[in-house]
């Protein structure tokens, strides 16, 4: 049924599941309706259901989807369990599990990163600010081959003009570093999360004792999401989501633009939890909303790509340290989700209310 969000997107599914649900109150009780008209909903909600059975088969079965030949990237799981406490984090340990993982021959045909155009590791594998370990860009760059980009979650900090200012609150960021060990581009998380990233009424809530709970002293700044769109040296554009940006349906950027979708995220938070599962299932709904194929990067899973019809190509199993080699596939024509977006959903919704009002005050009337 998930191939039904290319049309209605997923709150449009969400009324349609709704609504199915709600079918037994219109059977029962029979207030004098005959059988078949307390029935009639019932069947409809059976056409509905096969419907959409039949629509996903059918684009299923019908859609080509093909690799790009131009993009090879090489998602890293490196299980970094330091990121809930920086005093905790060895930079040179973090460092070389890292580059052990970039750089592992999986079988005897595995050329390692020769034949890898990104490498790719999630959001807080390194959870310090580099400035802290500035041999740090000096060994990627040795690591990195001349055509192979690296894109990484680190975090970024602010530098102020003046040094007796404060530089302000750090940026949690993908950082794009190229075989010279230069930061070539970046984009810093726009959507941060209330209490985890970010304390809302920050002034009332700290006299109460209350702070974010992600690591960051002063809070973590909120980033310019008009730069989701990256553009890369020798990249088709991609837009890059991380963690929980990839939640919002409709509100993901400039998707026309896009070749595909990158999401760096670290779900060990909710390890243990249905959590990493749920954040993942949404991530695969935005793929097919899109027609964008989707590479996603984990810190403890799940990692894994999918092509434009939400199909999984290649994932790691979560809690494994590992590391997986994917391409992703060529964009599909715009869905009728990314032409529309909620519009057909919010006018259906104004039309129920309407109807409902018109249906309810003629009722009134016949009983008076």
């Amino acid at each position: 049924m998930m191939q039904i969000t290319s049309v209605i997107g997923i709150y449009g599914l969400t009324l349609v599941a709704a609504l199915l649900a709600m079918t037994p109150a219109l059977i029962w009780p029979a207030d004098g309706r005959s059988l078949s008209r307390r029935l009639l909903p019932f069947f409809i909600s059976i056409a509905v259901i096969a419907g959409q059975l039949g629509f996903g088969y059918n684009r299923l079965a019908g859609t080509v989807s093909t690799e790009r030949t131009d993009v090879a990237m090489r998602l890293v799981q490196p299980m970094v369990l330091e990121h809930a406490d920086w005093d905790n984090a060895d930079p040179v340990a973090l460092i070389d599990r890292l580059l052990m993982l970039s750089e592992m021959r999986m079988d005897p045909a595995d050329q390692g990163l020769a034949d890898i155009t990104h490498l790719v590791w999630p959001e807080s594998s390194l959870p310090f600010f580099l400035s802290s370990y500035p041999d740090a860009l000096a060994r990627i760059a040795r690591m990195l081959p001349e055509t192979t980009t690296l894109l990484a979650g680190i975090p970024r900090q602010q530098y102020a003009l003046d040094p007796s200012q404060s530089s302000g609150p750090p940026f949690n960021a993908l950082m794009a570093i190229n075989t010279n060990g230069e930061v070539i581009a970046s984009y810093d998380k726009s959507h941060l999360v209330p209490f985890g990233e970010f304390l809302p009424f920050s002034q009332f809530f700290s006299k109460l004792g209350i702070k974010q709970f992600v690591p960051g002293a002063e809070g973590w700044a909120h980033g310019d999401a008009r730069r989701r769109l990256m553009s890369l040296p020798n990249t088709p554009a991609f837009l890059a989501l991380i963690c929980y940006e990839i939640l919002f349906s409709g509100d993901l950027g400039d998707t026309t633009g896009a070749q595909f979708i990158l999401n760096i995220t670290n779900d060990a938070w909710f390890d243990g939890s249905i959590g990493p599962a749920q954040h993942a299932h949404h991530a695969r709904v935005r793929a097919v909303e899109e027609g964008l194929s989707l590479v996603r990067a984990a810190n403890t899973g799940l990692t894994f790509a999918t092509d434009p019809l939400g199909r999984v190509t290649g994932q790691i199993e979560p809690l494994q340290m590992a590391v997986l080699d994917v391409r992703p596939h060529q964009r599909l024509a715009g869905t009728v989700f990314s032409q529309v977006r909620h519009w057909p959903l919010l006018i259906a919704l104004l039309a129920g209310l309407l109807i409902s009002l018109v249906v309810s005050r003629a009722g009134r009337r016949r009983a008076v």
